[in-house]
């Protein structure tokens, strides 16, 4: 039997007749009636007798209704998973994101979106940005999202804020005022992150080169996060994403702005022959909004850290 012979007798079975029936499945009354001379030709046995004009279901009808209820079952639970995933409200996001977005933003996106979407899953990964892009274009995970990625041919960047790196002081050797320049980072010792690590920092690498600086890099670490653990140990100073800053212990790390501004993209990353599903596009939402959230904070912290 086709589907559309399960559909109609599944309904001349629960109504009784050929009219009744193309009211519940919004057909005409002929269709019914064509559709099961079809299947009973298919089937090689009737289905139905029609007595004083109602029609009444034969044994072999009887017992092959006991298995259309499970087909119908299944199909309407295809259905409505299908209504799920147009809808985003039913499925499994694989994430992948840059340490800088991955302690805090990515966290907040998901919470954030799962309160509002249940029947989602998710599951995320940290690396570093060479890994980001390995996992997408082996279809490792759905979305990626990373601080200053360079470019790549086969994957999709859209960028969908703008980060801005900040200088972390300990507390007892900031300076006063709250703009510095790169220049006025050559007296103090540096906490760097090792070189190919980040795009963020080679945009700091760059800038020097640009202004003839080269700083005394003292301690080097892979990771933002641990840079400014080391500047509130009071080992040096540290240019640091603003994601990170937002975490500095306030009682021992100030945050001073640098002039001239250095600024980073943050993007979504797909592959090209892979775009995203209906709840992925959902989250990048979600994932927008967090780092809207992380910025205001930002801003926040280092108004007061002057």
């Amino acid at each position: 039997m086709r589907l559309r012979h399960i559909e109609v007798f599944e309904a001349v079975m629960k109504t009784g007749s050929v009219s009744a029936a193309a009211t519940l499945i919004n057909v005409s009354q002929p269709a019914v009636t064509k559709t099961l001379q079809h299947a009973e030709s298919q089937l090689g046995f009737k289905l139905f007798r029609r007595i004083k004009g109602r029609l009444y279901p034969t044994p072999e009808a009887t017992v092959l209704y006991r298995e259309v209820g499970k087909v119908s079952s299944a199909i309407e639970t295809v259905r409505t998973l299908a209504r799920n995933l147009k809808s985003g409200d039913q499925g499994h996001i694989r994430i992948a994101a840059t340490p800088v977005l991955a302690q805090e933003v990515v966290p907040i996106a998901i919470h954030k979106f799962r309160t509002d979407n249940a029947g989602i899953t998710c599951a995320m990964e940290t690396n570093h940005w060479k890994e980001v892009f390995e996992a997408v274009l082996t279809n490792g995970v759905d979305v990626a999202f990373a601080a200053a990625p360079p470019d790549h041919p086969a994957i999709q960047q859209h960028p969908v804020h703008q980060g801005e790196m900040v200088v972390a002081f300990p507390r007892s050797q900031a300076p006063r005022r709250e703009r510095i320049t790169l220049k006025d980072l050559d007296e103090y010792d540096f906490v760097s992150l090792m070189e190919s690590v980040n795009p963020v920092s080679n945009n700091l690498k760059n800038a020097c080169e640009a202004v003839q600086l080269n700083l005394k890099s003292v301690i080097q670490v892979q990771t933002h996060h641990v840079a400014l653990w080391f500047v509130a140990q009071g080992a040096g100073v540290a240019v640091i994403d603003q994601f990170t800053a937002v975490k500095a212990p306030r009682d021992q790390v100030a945050l001073r702005r640098l002039s001239p501004a250095m600024k980073f993209d943050i993007a979504v990353l797909f592959a090209k022959d892979r775009p995203p599903s209906v709840y992925t596009e959902k989250f990048i939402k979600y994932f927008v909004a967090a780092c809207q959230e992380m910025h205001a904070k930002y801003e926040r912290l280092i108004a007061s850290s002057s």
